[in-house]
This record gives C-alpha cells, sequence and structure tokens, in this order.
C-alpha cells in the first residue's frame, strides 16, 4: 500500500461548490475549515510516516525495536531497520531453510553472498560472505540460533571479506605460489589471505 500526501486540500476543496456558490464570503469560510482538514491530513502522514520502519527514525525505530524484540546494541538508524526487518522475520519464522535464508538475505548487504547447505536428518551450514563490518559473530550466533527450529544444528560461517580475498593454501594445485590476498602469511604479515570465523 502507498499512502500519499495530500498538500492541496484546501485548493481542492474551494474548487468542488457549484458556480452559485463561489462566492468570496463562501470560499472563505470553506477555506478555514479546509485548513483545518490540511492540519489534520499533513499530521495522519507525519504520524503514519514516522511510525512505519522505513521512515522511523530515532525514538521512533527504538520503540518498533522494542515492540518485536530488537535491541538496538548501539547501532545506527540504517542498520538498526535491517535488523528490525530481521528481527519481524525470525517472530513469523517456523525455523525451516527458507525462512533461514531470508532472514540472512536480510542483513546481508546486495554485494553479500548466503549459500545453505543441509545434512541429514536435521543441520544445515550457513555461509555468509562479505558480512556487513558491523554485524559481531556473537550477534550472527543469537540470531540464528533463534532463528532455526529446536533439535536442529546450524554452523555459520562468515567473513566480511570478498571470497576472493579469504584464507586459501594457494590457487596452485601442484606447484606453491605467492599471491598477496591467498594462502598462509609471509613473516612481515604484507601477503596471506584472511581466515573466516565460524559460529
Amino acid at each position: 500500500m502507498t499512502l500519499e500526501h495530500n498538500a492541496q486540500v484546501v485548493a481542492q476543496g474551494q474548487a468542488l461548490p457549484i458556480y452559485d456558490l463561489r462566492t468570496p464570503k463562501f470560499l472563505a469560510l470553506l477555506g478555514t475549515y479546509l485548513e483545518q482538514i490540511q492540519q489534520l491530513e499533513d499530521a495522519i502522514y507525519d504520524v503514519f510516516v514516522g511510525t512505519m520502519l522505513p521512515g522511523a527514525e530515532g525514538d521512533a525505530l527504538d520503540m518498533l525495536g522494542e515492540l518485536v524484540g530488537q535491541p538496538r546494541a548501539g547501532r545506527d538508524d540504517e542498520t538498526y531497520k535491517i535488523w528490525i526487518s530481521a528481527r519481524v522475520m525470525l517472530n513469523s519464522s517456523s525455523g525451516r531453510p527458507p525462512d533461514i535464508l531470508g532472514i540472512a538475505r536480510t542483513i546481508m548487504p546486495p554485494a553479500g553472498t548466503v549459500l545453505l547447505t543441509e545434512y541429514f536428518p536435521g543441520a544445515f551450514k550457513l555461509e555468509l560472505i562479505e558480512l556487513p563490518a558491523a554485524t559481531t559473530a556473537v550477534q550472527l550466533h543469537d540470531l540464528f540460533n533463534e532463528a532455526k527450529a529446536a533439535g536442529v544444528r546450524i554452523d555459520v560461517a562468515y567473513s566480511a571479506l570478498p571470497i576472493g580475498e579469504q584464507f586459501t593454501l594457494g590457487a596452485a594445485a601442484v606447484t606453491p605460489d605467492i599471491n598477496v590476498f591467498q594462502g598462509f602469511s609471509d613473516i612481515a604479515q604484507t601477503t596471506g589471505g584472511a581466515l573466516a570465523g565460524v559460529v
């Protein structure tokens, strides 16, 4: 549903009366009522937009977070909106893989990668690549442990770096190579990949 703000209540209302009623006194009287209706329209629009997640900020956002059970934890408004969206999905989740994927895609940036591998009978691994820098392992652990179904094991592997900069043993299968972004680091730690975390 799209809500549009009407800022022309007075002009539109004064254009409605038939020709015989368009006297200056009647239009002035009508205008005084329509100005009050315009103020009401403005106030309702501000309340509606200010309390919906996309337009909320500050205290209004804190109230929405409290309503769905998502603490702010020092996040800025834009990051907090993402976590509130994820919490809303978590609250309605049944713990199935599509639900977990939806929650993961909500917290990931558009360039990020989400991979889910299921293991019979009740486990799966979730890989999050290029995770937002402000997200911690504890936050991921808490979020996905709440999202999964009871009795299901979940392993979350994550990295804030793109795949090309993650730790690997090297690009060549037979001969060792020196790569600035992959493999073990040298003594000066100027080459080598970054190890991802697992919770």
